[in-house]
Parts: C-alpha cells; structure tokens; sequence
C-alpha cells in the first residue's frame, strides 16, 4: 500500500504522528509523509527524515494559507507516488484532500482515512454546534473514521457504521522490561496537565483535603506539574484548605521529567470533564501505576471492573476512593501490576500492525 500520512495537527507537526509516521514506516515501507512549517517539538521534521519518508512539505498549512496551492502539490503528488491512501488528522486536511479525491474521480481511487484528535470544546454550545458539523462531514468526506477509544465513537453516530476503534500508541520511552513498584506507605498522586478550563486540579485539591482531614494523613502528597491561567487559582486554594506544602506544583515539566515524576507516585488522577482519548490515563497504566479518572476518554473502557483502578465523578468519590486505597494498601500494588503487565496493548508496534489490517480491509 502507498500511504500518505499527514503529521500536522493543526499547530504544526505532533510527536504524536510522528510517532506513528515512524512506526508505519517500519511496517509498511511505502509511507509518505506530509508536514509543514511549525513542529511542536524540536527535532520532529529531522526524525522524519532520519526515517528515510519522502516528503511533502506543504508551507504554512497549520495557517490555512493558499488551499488552492496545497490542493495543486496533493494532487500531483498522489498522482506521481500512486498514493491509495491518505491519512489526515485535522478536518481543514480532509477538506483539501477531499478535493484531490474529486479532482481524480474516473482516474484513479483514493481513499481518505481521518482519525478524531478532538471535537470537545468547554463552550457547550460551541461543542454541539461543532459535533452537528462534523458528523455528517465525516460521513461525505471520509472512508474510514479512525476513534482511539468508545467515548469519542459515540459522539459520532452517523459515521459509526465507518469507523474503527484503534487505541493511540504512546512514546516508547515510557515503557520498561521491569516494574517498578514505588513503596511509600503513604499516597503519591499525580495529574500533569495544563491550569485551565474543564481540567479541574481544583476537585483533586479539594478530595485530597478531605482525606487528610479523614484520617489525618501527615505524609502523602500531589503533584500538580503544568502551567496555565487557573495555576495560582489552584495554589490559593490549596494553602487556603492547610494543605498548601503537601500539593507540590513544579511548574511546567518536559516530557522526560514527568516520566520520572510517574515513576516516583503510585497513582494517577485525571480529573478532566472531556477527553477524546486521554494520554495521562495511559502513560501512567502502561508504567504500572494505579488510575483513578473520571468516566472520559477510554477511562471506562481500561478501569472497567476496578481492574486497572477507578472511575470517579464528584470530589466525595474521588475521597471515598483514597481511603480504600490508603485501608488497602495492597491494591495499588496488584492493581499496578496488572497494569504493567498489559502495557503493550499502547505500543506502537502492535498498533500499527493493528491500523495496517483496517487499511487492508478499507482496499
């Protein structure tokens, strides 16, 4: 199969598709790449290239800027490679490519595959109005609608009978060979996310209060890493509630210092109102640690059962749950474990094997 995979996802190229670029590469030599002129990372249009994908650099496409050039490059471009199919991430990208595929009826079959990045926005209104698009776009437009988890399938019934769960892989870096069981007899918590709308650290802040007010805990802790307009919102409350030195706030961390950060708690929070998939539920399940979230994202989908931890909804759960926990203390082991020993389900290795026989099936 030629596939031409797009990396921008809307505020220049990811490390997420690069990633998976990367990987698809490996397993299908036949991958072409598309990227433009931002990355969010340094480094990621050089890890392309070091791949050895041809590419096709359409400028200043994250700014929507000339779609008519774009439209001209794809076109010739899937012409000169007799791409199959195209991969795109965002829905100015299914657009563009939509009209490539117009442009060749009668000349050649392309297929569009599109994958659900993110559809919430914390404006209700905004929101349906956006899902109310969507849905019948993804319907005209795409051949196959990729969902990283049910929670975000759903929301698009319409284009389910073209759609297909495929989980997101995560960096592999944050996989190991050996569990590592933190063994403080205290909680250690962690939610890394940015300070903002819908990401609630403030429920974490105050559920945690409770529990030590509970059972006058004098030694577990939360850390908060990350930036973001509601970060000193957060902090005033945490010192407002007496707990203002056991709620630890590094700041903005890279992606290599919350990985150490994982490493030393036991459990993870995620408090979010809306997640299309979840990223810090993951890296912390395929590191072996417990996940408490609330039902977003594939939450419901990985601690169905208190197999991989729990799900909470108010901050009187989310306070219920810690105690069991701090009562049993032995949970977080066996729970983490089980955790680890399922990791593999989010390499990229697996899923991309698992993404090739979609596209088979979609030729």
């Amino acid at each position: 199969m030629n596939i031409l995979f797009f990396t921008e996802s809307g505020i220049g190229i990811s490390a997420l598709a690069t990633d998976q670029i990367y990987n698809l590469k490996i397993q299908n030599d036949q991958t072409f790449g598309v990227i433009s002129s931002l990355e969010q990372e340094n480094g990621l249009i050089d890890r392309v290239r070091e791949a050895q994908i041809p590419i096709l650099n359409l400028q200043k496409l994250e700014y929507h800027a000339t779609p008519r050039q774009h439209i001209k490059q794809l076109r010739e471009y899937v012409v000169a490679n007799d791409i199959d199919i195209i991969h795109v991430q965002t829905n100015w990208e299914l657009a563009l490519c939509y009209a490539v595929k117009l442009s060749l009826l009668g000349r050649r079959r392309v297929k569009l595959v599109y994958t659900v990045h993110g559809f919430r926005h914390n404006s209700r209104h905004k929101r349906w109005l956006a899902l109310l698009l969507l849905n019948p776009i993804l319907c005209l437009m795409a051949d196959r609608v990729i969902c990283s988890c049910k929670y975000t399938r759903d929301v698009f019934p319409l284009a389910r009978y073209k759609t297909s769960l495929l989980p997101l892989g995560i960096d592999d870096g944050y996989f190991s060979d050996e569990w590592e069981y933190a063994r403080d007899a205290h909680l250690s918590l962690i939610f890394p996310a940015q300070f903002r709308e819908g990401k609630r650290q403030d429920m974490i802040v105050r559920a945690f209060a409770k529990y030590v007010s509970l059972r006058g805990d004098r030694d577990s802790v939360v850390i908060l890493p990350g930036e973001g307009p509601l970060r000193d919102q957060v902090k005033q409350l945490a010192s407002s509630l007496g707990i203002g030195d056991r709620v630890i706030m590094p700041g903005h961390c890279s992606k290599a210092e919350v990985k150490e950060l994982y490493r030393r708690v036991n459990i993870a929070v995620v408090s979010s109102n809306r997640e299309t998939f979840g990223q810090s539920i993951v890296e912390p399940y395929v590191m072996g640690k417990v996940v408490l979230s609330t039902p977003v994202g594939i939450a419901p989908e990985l601690l169905d059962g208190h197999e991989g931890g729990f799900i909470f909804r108010t901050e009187d759960e989310l306070c219920e749950v810690l105690c069991h926990l701090a009562d049993h203390p032995e949970e977080i082991g066996r729970i983490g474990k089980g955790n680890f020993e399922n990791r593999m389900m989010f390499s990229w290795q697996q899923i991309t094997s698992q993404y090739l026989d979609i596209l088979r099936d979609l030729l």
